[in-house]
């Protein structure tokens, strides 16, 4: 059976200050798949969760499954945040995956936000990786964990915990069934957009999972946080991303565009 898959990410309705501004999806959608940074919790934010999931059901009736970004937790503790909108998501029947998975038709998605092990230019690089972060992204000053600001080496540490849960969980789907992994980090060098190639905040953007892709063959694997879009293959799975970004920014994001599988 083919399953026609709407993907958005990094549509920032916490950013808006009218009416929540939803994609206009591709009619024949079967299922969307929301890859983080869509909305948060913050202070500041008009348009959170609870309106931006009532505007969604509003609208659309498919569905619809939540992948947090790391933006979903500012202005929030991250150790509580996935319950609170996991629970506000069952009122509107939109299901947050976070290090979990859920079948749709003949497909698995798998659902994590990732995070990153900064070790995409090397473990040699790994320590000014990690100072470039923190000294450079708001998610430093702008998410609490463990009663204070959450550090690099605390994201890293949430990057091999949903990876090991990512790595178990696909290494054990039954083979007939088809593997969509969705994350909101990326999971493979060719993410990265020309002009940041080599910059110092990359690692913190995107992962070298080459490896873990070129064993597990996912059909595809989805994802958001880069304000880059692609779509092209690597050792035969999709790799996807599909994401509005900031105001101003161009990222040729396409609301219609439907991955069928």
């Amino acid at each position: 059976m083919v399953v026609n898959i709407a993907l958005a990410s990094d549509l920032h309705i916490e950013l808006s200050r009218s009416r929540v501004p939803i994609p206009d999806f591709h009619p024949d959608t079967d299922i969307i798949i929301l890859a983080g940074d869509i909305t948060n919790s913050g202070k500041k934010t008009r348009n959170g969760f609870e309106r931006t999931f009532e505007a969604l059901r509003e609208r659309y009736q498919q569905p619809i499954l939540y992948i947090p970004g790391n933006h979903e937790y500012y202005g929030s503790m991250l150790e509580h945040q996935d319950d609170i909108v996991a629970d506000l998501g069952r009122k509107y029947d939109i299901q947050l995956l976070q290090k979990r998975y859920t079948d749709y038709q003949d497909i698995r998605f798998f659902g994590c936000t990732l995070w990153s092990h900064f070790l995409l230019n090397g473990s040699e690089e790994l320590p000014w990786a990690i100072r470039a972060a923190e000294r450079s992204l708001a998610d430093y000053r702008a998410i609490q964990y463990k009663n204070g600001l959450i550090k690099a080496r605390h994201t890293k540490e949430l990057f091999e915990e949903h990876f090991a849960w990512l790595s178990d969980a696909v290494r054990q789907c039954p083979s007939n069934i088809k593997k969509v992994i969705c994350t909101h980090f990326a999971p493979h060098p060719v993410c990265t957009a020309p002009e940041y190639q080599g910059d110092e905040l990359s690692p913190y953007f995107i992962n070298n999972l080459d490896d873990f892709i070129a064993e597990t063959k996912p059909s595809a694997w989805l994802f958001g946080h880069t304000h880059y879009n692609i779509d092209t293959n690597v050792h035969e799975s999709r790799l996807v991303s599909n994401q509005l970004g900031y105001l101003r920014e161009t990222t040729h994001f396409e609301p219609q565009k439907l991955i069928t599988l």
